[in-house]
C-alpha cells in the first residue's frame, strides 16, 4: 500500500540530494510530505511509479494520495511528462468531426494563444495561475481602440472563461468576494 514520505531538498557534500535521508527530517518544519503510487503499465509496458507533492502536511499527502487512487481505479493517470503543447496537439487531432469552421477557430485559438502561452508547461502543473496570466496577456494583445469590435473567436474565447478565483479572491468559506468585470463588448443582458 502506498503511503506517504517526507523529504527535502538538502544535499550532502558531493551535491547528491539527501531525500528521506536528511537527518533534519524529524523536526517538524524541514522537509515537505510527497506520495509515490503504482500506475497502470506505460505504452511500452513499463512500470510507472509517479511521485505526486509536495504537500505541507501528512493528513493533506493521504488525503490527496487517496483521490490519486481513485483516479488510478477511474482509468484517469496524469503523465507527467506531457507539455500542454502536446495534449493539445492530440486535442485538436480527435476534432475530425467538427464542421470545418468551427474547427478553424479551434485551430486558430490553439496557434494564437494555447500554445504560445501555455505550450511548454507540463499538463499536471498548470493551474489557475498561468490561466489567468493566459487571459490577461489576450486581452492586452488584443487592446483594440476605443469603438473597434474584437473578433468572434477572441469574444468566446474570453466569454467562456471560467471565474477568475485568483484574481478577486475569496473569503474563509470559499465564497467568491467579487464578480468578473464586465465584458465591454456584451451589449445584451447575458441569459441566466
Amino acid at each position: 500500500m502506498a503511503k506517504p514520505v517526507k523529504k527535502c531538498n538538502c544535499r550532502d557534500e558531493n551535491g547528491k540530494k539527501l531525500g528521506q535521508k536528511c537527518p533534519q527530517l524529524t523536526r517538524r518544519a524541514h522537509g515537505e510530505w510527497w506520495v509515490r503510487y503504482e500506475a497502470p503499465a506505460g505504452p511500452d509496458g513499463s512500470r510507472r511509479r509517479p511521485w505526486a507533492g509536495p504537500y505541507r502536511t501528512e493528513g493533506e499527502a493521504k488525503t490527496e494520495l487517496i483521490k490519486l487512487l481513485a483516479d488510478v481505479d477511474a482509468g484517469i493517470v496524469p503523465d507527467g511528462k506531457l507539455r500542454f503543447g502536446q495534449w493539445v496537439d492530440d486535442w485538436l487531432a480527435g476534432k475530425k468531426n467538427l464542421k470545418p469552421s468551427t474547427y478553424q477557430s479551434y485551430a486558430e485559438a490553439v496557434k494564437l494563444y494555447g500554445k504560445p502561452g501555455l505550450g511548454h508547461i507540463y499538463l499536471t502543473k498548470l493551474n489557475e495561475t498561468h490561466l489567468g496570466a493566459l487571459y490577461e496577456a489576450m486581452g492586452q494583445i488584443n487592446n483594440l481602440p476605443p469603438g473597434e469590435e474584437p473578433s468572434e473567436m477572441l469574444k468566446r474565447l474570453l466569454a467562456a472563461r471560467a471565474p477568475a478565483p485568483w484574481k478577486y479572491g475569496r473569503d474563509s468559506k470559499g465564497k467568491r468576494l467579487d464578480t468578473p468585470h464586465d465584458r465591454p463588448w456584451r451589449t445584451q443582458p447575458s441569459r441566466a
